[in-house]
């Protein structure tokens, strides 16, 4: 039985805790498994806490492990750009994020995860990712794509 005070939890925040773990455990992979500095793991650990902002909370809220490419290609190429304006670092570090994380997703915890076509979305879409953040940088360059 729950206290007064208690509320249930939404079915946005139980999927964002249950990604939040899985994050948590691939930050310990990078640690442990494949000696990475801290900071490089906190820098993959915060690009995969703002896909989860992204996929928990927005209607249908997605677990990591039900991402379609097309989740990834937008999530890359317009919401993170304009929720975070993110630097130059960001433009290399975000696809290598998505791609060892949904890595992990498929070869260390054995998740059904479609990792050859979202890595096929992150490799294709890098150009169009490095572009948007140029443009964010440089409104003058572009007609304010992020305004639509």
């Amino acid at each position: 039985m729950r206290k007064g005070s208690e509320k249930e939890k939404e079915p946005w925040e139980v999927i964002r805790d249950e990604n939040d773990e899985l994050i948590d455990e691939f930050s310990e992979f990078l640690r442990e498994a494949k000696g990475l500095a801290e900071r490089t793991v906190e820098s993959h650990a915060f690009n995969l806490t703002m896909l989860n902002r992204y996929l928990a909370g927005y209607e249908p809220s997605t677990r990591f492990e039900e991402a379609t490419s097309g989740d990834i290609g937008f999530f890359m190429r317009d919401w993170y750009i304009r929720k975070t304006g993110a630097d130059n670092e960001t433009m290399y570090r975000m696809p290598v994020s998505l791609k060892k994380f949904f890595a992990f997703l498929s070869n260390e915890k054995g998740v059904d995860v479609p990792s050859e076509e979202i890595e096929e979305e992150i490799n294709s879409g890098r150009e169009l990712f490095e572009d948007r953040l140029r443009e964010w940088w440089n409104p003058e360059l572009t007609d304010g794509w992020w305004t639509a």
